[in-house]
């Protein structure tokens, strides 16, 4: 067959291709419908060959069409990635392929748009009008339909069980758990919605009890089609959603409502952990984990991907209403991670902002007047979606678009984007004080409730210094000088996946009694309890599992400290050993990354950027609150 060639559109009258997959008789038909094909002249070469045609229509409300959410993958050449166009071979990836094989053989009849095939991909010119026409496409589909991918992992288990409790989460209205209500869920004087729907999650939990497929749902989140960074938009801004894995599909409501139900039983289950004796979760004949401990291990350790929890939220504050999305939102939801497994991904590090700005209400679309405003700000992002260089090859268009999207959210106030550039910054063409989006950014240590300022009042003053009008590179802020670090411990770098280390956290309370003792007979001596609020940074989870600022409860803090301090004596001899109190301290200390302890000449000790050396300035940067480059040779003023 020959190479698929397209046909120009007009994408200034809102014209856009449609896909329809069609019998092989049927090649004539042009839009292109999904249907079983039972030909076997759909057989080339022995590959199951899905053949369709492609129809150029304008975007309009009366235009029926779905939508389809995928992962691209990069096997384009691989034996099985071809379809048929109007009799002419076209090249996609083994996973779109796939994707419309399940669709044709479910006798899906509805003209398809699929962004892989309905945009020339290699015309960066089309690109750039297309992909801004993306969130209307979305809108306006039917249904958005979600392919996750063949069945793999027991996925046909977790399909079913979410298809069957989300239901009945769902009619037990579960969807409507807001945060605030699920922070006072099973407190005492319930009212009367919240006791309804505890009534029912206690019966759900009853139910399900130990006999759910965590696993399969774990590893049915880690897949990659919910890394990727367009998903957000195309979740978010779809009518409804429907998602296919393998055979098996599951409305979004669902699998929303059984998600969170999940999620809340989860924290049930975790709650009889708090009551357990060491006798409960360790035999001390066998000297090994009680079942009922391997159980619990087993379910820590099952914990889903936190992309689907965030997608939820996302879609349902879109849906309900809620105050508009800025770039600042999505970025921070969608950038800022707690898991390997969380970071979004795209094939071009353009796309890590370009697949954010249909859903934030603070960039101008091209249709806006200069005249309209956002109200939450004093002015709106203007970016253009462009293409037409390459970012492989042309460093200063990634790097231009990460600029200015980092400048606009400073000119917003939103200081803490300067803690996002941490080591893994991988782009190093890149402004210092600009995050590199496309690498691991990780939650800052300063990002909890009340935020910490150690400027006070005092607010910061940020400028820029242009050393080119249009491509900024430079900026300027103001600080006070604190005192030179006398002294560094071993860096503090958790892991996202590997378990707990006894011997690092040993090391690092080690360090900092050491220093706090070396500071007795300095300028500055630290408080005794120093000891314990250092090594978690004065914070402590709060039972929604948030970061809170540990103000007025300093012996909660204590009480954790003093309870690792007995598991890494415990983990010596091999024991096992797990608490409540113990448990919070170790995941508050999990989210102090890149750090590690320093004195300080005047006696002050804290923990500082992994990068410090001796010599290095500590500095207190006016109106932020944790800022984690290091500030070497710095002029202040």
């Amino acid at each position: 067959m020959a190479t698929f060639k397209y046909e120009p559109i007009n994408s200034d009258a809102r014209e856009i291709r449609l896909l329809h997959i069609v019998r092989p008789p049927e090649i004539s038909t042009r839009m292109m419908t999904l249907c079983q094909s039972t030909d076997t002249s759909s057989k080339v070469h022995g590959e199951d060959i899905v053949y369709c045609t492609l129809e150029t229509l304008t975007l309009s409300k009366n235009l029926k069409y779905d939508a389809l959410s995928y992962t691209w993958g990069t096997d384009a050449n691989a034996p099985g990635s071809s379809i048929s166009i109007s009799g002419q071979t076209f090249k996609v990836t083994v996973n779109l392929s796939a994707a419309l094989r399940q669709l044709r053989d479910s006798h899906y009849l509805i003209p398809l748009w699929v962004d892989a095939v309905c945009i020339n991909q290699q015309d960066s010119k089309e690109k750039g009008k297309q992909i801004p026409m993306m969130k209307r496409i979305y809108e306006g589909a039917r249904h958005t339909v979600v392919w996750l991918g063949p069945a793999a992992d027991n996925s046909d288990a977790i399909m079913d069980a979410w298809d069957h409790i989300g239901e009945k989460a769902f009619k037990a209205n579960v969807l409507d758990i807001t945060p605030d209500i699920r922070a006072v869920l099973f407190d005492a004087n319930p009212d009367e919605q919240r006791n309804a729907i505890e009534r029912s999650i206690k019966e759900l939990s009853n139910e399900v009890g130990w006999n759910f497929p965590y696993a399969a749902r774990k590893a049915l989140t880690e897949r990659d089609y919910w890394r990727r960074v367009w998903i957000v938009q195309e979740i978010v801004l779809a009518r409804n959603v429907i998602i296919l894995c393998g055979r098996k599909s599951i409305i979004y409501e669902h699998l929303a409502a059984g998600s969170l139900f999940v999620d809340i039983h989860c924290g049930l289950l975790r709650e009889t952990w708090a009551h357990m004796t060491p006798d409960d979760y360790w035999d001390p004949v066998k000297k090994e984990p009680t079942p009922m401990a391997e159980k619990m291990m087993a379910l820590f350790s099952s914990a889903p991907n936190p992309s689907l929890s965030y997608l939820i939220g996302a879609r349902t504050r879109q849906h309900n209403r809620g105050r508009p999305f800025t770039l600042f939102d999505l970025l921070k939801g969608g950038c800022i991670i707690g898991s390997t497994e969380g970071q979004r991904k795209a094939t071009d590090p353009r796309d890590m902002i370009y697949g954010f700005i249909a859903l934030a209400a603070d960039v101008r679309r091209p249709e806006e007047s200069h005249e309209m405003q956002y109200p939450y700000t004093r002015r709106k992002f203007n970016i253009q979606v462009d293409y037409s260089k390459s970012s492989d090859i042309c460093h200063t268009t990634t790097a231009q678009v990460y600029t200015s999207a980092a400048r606009y959210i400073l000119e917003q106030g939103h200081t803490e984007i300067l803690a996002w550039c941490q080591p893994t910054k991988q782009l190093s063409y890149l402004p210092s004080w600009v995050p590199d989006f496309s690498a691991l950014i990780r939650e800052p240590i300063g990002d909890c409730q009340p935020p910490f300022h150690a400027s006070c009042t005092n607010t910061t003053n940020l400028q820029f210094l242009p050393i080119d009008s249009a491509y900024p590179t430079h900026l300027m802020i103001t600080g006070i000088r604190v005192s030179k670090i006398a002294q560094l411990g071993a860096p503090w770098m958790p892991d996202l996946k590997s378990t707990w280390s006894h011997t690092a956290t040993d090391s690092l309370f080690t360090t900092v009694d050491s220093f706090i003792s070396q500071s007795q007979t300095r300028e500055v001596p630290m408080p005794a309890d120093a000891l314990w609020r250092i090594p978690c940074a004065d914070q402590l989870l709060d039972p929604r599992g948030d970061r809170v600022r540990n103000i007025h409860d300093v012996q909660a803090t204590k009480e954790g400290y003093e309870d690792v301090k007995r598991r890494i004596e415990r983990a010596k001899t091999g024991a096992f050993l797990q608490s409540e109190a113990g448990g919070r301290y170790l995941r508050t200390m999990s989210y102090l990354h890149n750090r590690r302890p320093a004195i300080l000449e005047k006696g002050y000790v804290g923990l500082v950027p992994m990068g410090a050396a001796p010599g290095d300035v500590a500095i207190i940067v006016m109106g932020i609150g944790d800022l984690q480059n290091k500030m070497r040779n710095l002029k202040l003023t």
